[in-house]
């Protein structure tokens, strides 16, 4: 199963990861995507997905997974650790100002702290897809964040095909 696949090759790259944060409670400098460097494509879907480093946390990791298996589509997103006195949401804000937010603010405790919101609602993964796949956009939880800087046809053509999930088998 797709899915299952994704789940591990983002644990893997998450238990490699050190459980840090920088010293000074300050997000790292954001992340640029460039390029999708997540690749995966099973008869029944595929998924298209980012893994990008945060600096001064060198095993760290910001990004989604994009997901198409069968006709259901996701996102999940990562955004590493995170303080304990600083509310998060995940967010995605358009180059034209325009924010979207998922999800209820949470807050780190002692046992959490790392965030990794997912979207199922196929309402809510469109809002996310038209936000998030234009370039200029920066997905964000309030602390970490990354740009999205994929070429304007890469972006059309990735929502195009997420939102075409399942029509073609």
């Amino acid at each position: 199963m797709i899915v299952n696949r994704l789940t591990k090759m983002v644990a893997l790259l998450l238990m490699l990861a050190p459980i840090a944060m920088a010293s000074d409670n300050e997000p790292s400098p954001t992340p640029i995507m460039t390029e999708f460097n997540i690749r995966d494509e099973t008869p029944g879907g595929f998924v298209l997905g980012v893994a990008l480093p945060l600096e001064g946390q060198p095993d760290a990791r910001v990004g989604m997974a994009l997901i198409c298996e069968e006709a259901n589509i996701e996102v999940r997103a990562f955004f590493s650790f995170y303080p304990v006195d600083i509310p998060v949401q995940m967010a995605v804000k358009s180059p034209d100002g325009k924010v979207w937010r998922h999800g209820r603010r949470e807050l780190a405790g002692p046992q959490s702290g790392f965030h990794s919101p997912i979207i199922t609602d196929h309402t809510q993964v469109e809002a996310f897809l038209q936000f998030a796949l234009q370039r200029g956009s920066l997905i964000s939880n309030g602390f970490n964040s990354f740009w999205n800087d994929l070429p304007d046809d890469i972006n059309r053509q990735t929502r195009d095909r997420l939102l075409s999930c399942g029509q073609d088998q």
